[in-house]
């Protein structure tokens, strides 16, 4: 009688409301959170000319040219871009100029170029009156968005620089590139027989105007 009655007892208990244990849902359980932060410190570089990486020189064309005497005005396009007067040093012989703005300002750039007084490697007292027109191919390949690549004629042995590349304010930020393969540079007539050379120097400049 008594092992019935316990029996019945434990039968009664288990169906009885909340007799089971609760076990806790995870979503129920509120997350611990820990707020922190992410920084990165962006630090300014330099505003230089582009560096060829397979010559070391400085990605800046010069021109090779070569004509027949003429009585008659000649437009010559370029036969290479090597630098013969420094042939020994300067290894870069693109038509490329590259600007590398690494300066985070945004503050835009500008290259002017001017060009020297052809002189007679033979005859120094010889000078060669000529105009390198500094043109661009088209579409400008891989420029930077918010440059601008003038085609402009230099004149030899004028004192004044021309701009040629820019970048506007907050543009050409990161390297930018212009290609000058389609320059020209037109004679005068009636030239004298002999290897001109004249310095063509290019300068570079924060701000979008010289």
């Amino acid at each position: 009688m008594k092992a019935k009655l316990l029996i019945s007892a434990v039968a009664l208990g288990m169906a009885l409301p909340g007799a089971f244990p609760v076990i806790a849902n995870a979503a129920d359980t509120p997350a611990a959170t820990a707020d922190k932060s992410a920084s990165v410190t962006v630090k300014g570089g330099d505003l230089s000319f582009g560096t060829d990486t397979a010559s070391g020189g400085i990605e800046a064309p010069s021109f090779d040219f070569s004509a027949n005497v003429s009585n008659k005005s000649q437009t010559l396009s370029p036969t290479n871009f090597a630098d013969t007067k420094n042939a020994d040093t300067d290894k870069y012989a693109d038509s490329n100029l590259a600007v590398d703005d690494e300066t985070g300002t945004g503050s835009g750039w500008n290259v002017t170029a001017k060009l020297g007084t052809f002189t007679g490697a033979k005859n120094k007292t010889q000078s060669l009156g000529a105009t390198l027109n500094m043109k661009t191919t088209t579409p400008q390949a891989g420029v930077a968005a918010g440059t601008d690549a003038t085609t402009t004629d230099l004149v030899a042995g004028s004192t004044s620089a021309t701009p040629v590349f820019s970048a506007a304010s907050g543009k050409g930020m990161g390297t930018a590139t212009a290609d000058f393969a389609k320059s020209t540079l037109t004679l005068p007539t009636a030239a004298y027989a002999d290897s001109y050379t004249a310095d063509l120097t290019y300068e570079l400049t924060a701000g979008p105007t010289a």
